[in-house]
């Protein structure tokens, strides 16, 4: 799937939950405690279907009206594990809520546990296989409901076999893979990897790899490449060393800065050794920074006759850019960042929800903090008939040089392209006479087209936002959102103007805003379904059901606690996302302490009288504002330490807000349970509900004002529910 299907992953488990909880409150008589082995059973079952799906099914890009069906059959079957789940964690609650606060703690646990392991589970099984690893946990869950009954727990057990032999086989034979990604099906595929951060495919390519933007002086044949790509997504080919037509790629848009600057090579996000070889033609000293390991591996080891253990040859780093500058005392003659992900998804607007920290003006600080005097950062990236992407690199640059105390950014800055690619460059001390020279004859040989330098300024948007003293002015007036990003708000992609989001409601792309930020389309239609299943959730058991309601005022508190919840927990992954230097490290990391130490909290309200928990609420909300203000010098005070380091700091710092987020949720089970044991089911589904809507909601205001105001604003809500606790919780 694309990158914006993501965040439909906690809410579709949210979801599932909370209408499996629902369905407990609404059949009563039906959904009974007696039957929660066959539950656990369908639980670890319905992974097989998640299974099928996830290898065949791939869901389309595009946001038309015949492509809801399969989305909407697709959010149904992925969600079903998690509402068998819910409806075994409701049926508990409900018939045992004199425990709620160990139920709740152990759920917690066992959440925060699973998160945990999580990436050593991808390490070793990979994506697919790691769903049937899932099911044996919840076939164990099974297997403690059906005690003391032999025959039920025989056929558990036959069924665990059999999951385990699949595991083993597949480990022998990889058969459980993707079939179907992004819209297209996987041939010719020599090597099939996964680890916890990608999946990484190796095939044999059809047609010779010409380059990303090859110059047209270039006639002859081209160097042999394998075709590599991350998440059936970003491509990065693997060169073949020992061609002799490695000439080629010096005639490629992305080769500019290595005519213009030799010496000491920087080279971050080295992926499959292209930029490497480019650079070693010139006798450079290189330093590759590659943030995946089994990248590294695959073309240095599996394929190390075909690129000449390419990896070998230079300063290796495996880690994430922006931490290695963090703790690199080395400065460089030239930084490159060549772009990696594919044009289809980039002008569709797929990565419009996704972050990345190499593009935010903290990041150019410390690129240019790295660069020698005389040194270059160069950034390739596509460039539309409508600039966007290299147009906000221009931003970024003059921010950061601003920072700097360099107001006049006209003579620091060139961009040159050939076909859809742009390269731009960019110096702390301005381009000499001779530099422009060179580079204006090596333009004219390869018929590049110049678009911006001090001499030459031919595209006039380029111009206006290089050369005004007013930048503000300059993105009031342009079509697209081309500010620059920050570590607050990360979104590179993301480049919808505010004024232009009411043209969602009827879905008008004629905005050239919209067109080009397709993902919002897909989280727009998920907060308006998350909306109104809250509102179903809500009401319908209000009308049908009245007299196992509880009072609304508690039913509030319930939402505001899911809204609240998820207004806290998204924007904690995405800061930690920064210290963490990966997605899938942030989303294990924070869960597994938020969820661990929520359970702790859980615990305490065993001991602790109800009174207590108004206090831990008002504790979270001054911890919430303090992360608000002061996270982003915390972050980067310790982004130069270990992983490791950083990964423990992490878990120590969300916890702080775990414990206190961990009591508010049973302590209002029990004032529902003493008002109405029989809508405890109701209370957790309307949490879970309104989880969904939080989780959406918390990803659209952080693009758009970016994730101090997400924090802020899940300050606000746990505001809004200790005001409603307090009519029940009497000091």
């Amino acid at each position: 799937m694309w990158y914006h299907f993501a965040f439909l992953a906690v809410s579709l488990a949210v979801f599932g939950m909370g209408t499996g909880g629902l369905t407990v409150y609404l059949f009563p008589g039906r959904v009974s405690r007696k039957n929660l082995k066959y539950y656990s059973l369908l639980c670890g079952l319905s992974m097989v279907a998640v299974l099928v799906v996830s290898m065949y099914v791939s869901l389309p890009l595009d946001v038309s009206y015949e492509s809801l069906p399969l989305l909407l059959v697709t959010y149904v079957v992925c969600s079903l594990p998690f509402f068998f789940g819910g409806v075994c964690v409701s049926l508990i609650l409900l018939h045992k809520s004199e425990h709620v606060s160990f139920i709740y703690f152990s759920d917690l646990l066992g959440s925060g546990v699973g998160c945990f392991l999580v990436i050593p589970v991808l390490n070793v099984v990979g994506g697919p296989p790691s769903l049937l690893v899932i099911a044996l946990c919840s076939l164990t869950g099974t297997f403690f409901f059906s005690y003391p009954h032999k025959k039920s727990l025989y056929s558990i057990l036959l069924i665990s076999f059999l999951f385990l032999s699949i595991l083993f086989y597949n480990g022998q034979r990889n058969v459980l893979d993707i079939r179907m990604a992004k819209g297209f099906p996987q041939k010719h595929i020599t090597t099939s990897e996964w680890n916890a951060l990608s999946r990484v495919a190796v095939f044999e390519l059809g047609a010779p790899f010409y380059g990303w933007a090859l110059s047209e002086i270039w006639t002859g044949d081209v160097v042999d490449n394998l075709g590599m790509d991350i998440d059936a997504n970003a491509y990065s080919p693997i060169v073949k060393f020992s061609d002799e037509r490695k000439e080629s790629l010096l005639h490629d848009v992305t080769a500019v800065p290595f005519h213009l600057k030799t010496g000491n090579i920087l080279i971050i996000g080295s992926g499959g050794g292209r930029d490497i070889v480019t650079a070693l033609l010139f006798d450079n000293t290189v330093t590759a920074v590659e943030i995946n390991p089994l990248i590294v591996t695959l073309v240095n080891d599996n394929y190390g006759e075909y690129s000449g253990h390419i990896y070998d040859q230079v300063n290796l780093h495996v880690q994430e850019g922006r931490s290695f500058l963090e703790h690199s005392p080395d400065t460089y003659d030239l930084i490159q960042m060549a772009l990696v992900d594919t044009w289809a998804a980039s002008a569709s607007g797929a990565y419009a929800l996704s972050e990345t920290y190499l593009y935010t003006v903290e990041a150019f600080s410390a690129y240019i903090s790295h660069l020698n005097d005389d040194g270059i950062l160069s950034i390739s990236r596509w460039i539309f008939e409508n600039p966007q992407q290299t147009l906000r690199l221009v931003s970024l640059a003059r921010e950061a040089l601003r920072k700097e105390g360099i107001d006049d950014a006209s003579s620091h800055i060139v961009v040159v392209k050939n076909r859809g690619v742009a390269t731009f460059l960019l110096k702390k001390t301005p381009f000499t006479e001779t530099e422009f020279q060179e580079i204006e004859e090596l333009c004219n040989k390869m018929q590049f087209e110049i678009v911006y330098t001090f001499y030459h300024q031919n595209d006039p948007v380029f111009t206006e936002l290089i050369t005004t003293r007013n930048t503000q002015e300059f993105f009031h007036t342009y079509p697209l959102d081309v500010s620059p990003t920050t570590d607050d708000d990360p979104f590179f992609f993301y480049t919808v103007k505010f004024s232009d989001l009411p043209q969602l409601v009827s879905l008008n792309l004629e905005s050239e805003s919209l067109k080009n930020n397709l993902a919002l389309l897909w989280l727009f239609r998920l907060i308006v379904i998350s909306l109104v299943l809250g509102l179903i959730f809500f009401f319908v058991p209000t009308f049908y059901f009245s007299k196992r309601t509880i009072d609304k005022k508690l039913l509030f508190y319930f939402a505001l606690l899911g809204l609240g919840f998820m207004f806290v927990e998204i924007p904690l992954m995405q800061k930690f996302m920064l210290v963490l230097g990966h997605p899938t490290y942030a989303l294990s990391v924070v869960l597994f302490s938020l969820l661990v130490s929520g359970g702790i909290g859980s615990y305490l309200t065993t001991i602790l009288p109800r009174r207590h928990v108004r206090i831990a609420i008002v504790y979270l909300i001054v911890v919430i504002l303090l992360y608000t203000v002061g996270f982003s010098v915390l972050a980067h005070s310790f982004l130069k330490s270990s992983l490791l380091f950083r990964a423990v700091l992490s878990v120590g710092l969300t916890s702080a807000f775990g414990i206190a987020m961990g009591m508010p949720f049973p302590t209002g089970i029990k004032i529902a349970d003493s008002i109405s044991h029989g809508a405890i089911p109701w209370a957790w589904s309307i949490n879970g509900a309104f989880s969904v809507l939080g989780s959406a909601l918390a990803v659209f205001v952080g693009i758009n004002f970016g994730f101090s105001a997400a924090l802020g604003i899940g300050a606000v809500l746990y505001g809004m529910a200790l005001i409603l606790l307090s009519f029940y919780v009497k000091d």
